[in-house]
């Protein structure tokens, strides 16, 4: 199992979403940057939670700290062109 911890601020509002047999859930993404140099790099990460009463309070911009199960999911954009997405589920 993969355990992650992120410190960063949220790029949009949380927002409620409904799963399997109509159970709630939030979700939301933190960028986290790290300047490497006289570079600056951007790491976005998703985050779901069963913890539907947080949502208000997870507004754009704050700064959040989480840590919980990693998991890096993966999709095919375009012919022989993958995306891996970084999630951390606090279920």
């Amino acid at each position: 199992m993969l355990k992650g911890t992120i410190i960063g601020h949220l790029g949009k509002d949380a927002e409620i979403k409904k799963g399997k047999n109509d159970k709630e859930f939030v979700k939301f993404s933190i960028a986290s940057t790290e300047k490497k140099g006289d570079k600056e790099e951007t790491t976005w990460v998703d985050v779901i939670t069963g913890a539907v009463k947080l949502q208000p309070h997870l507004t754009k911009g704050k700064q959040v700290y989480v840590s919980g199960d990693m998991a890096v999911s993966s999709y095919n954009d375009k012919p022989q062109i993958t995306i891996s997405n970084p999630e951390i589920k606090l279920l």
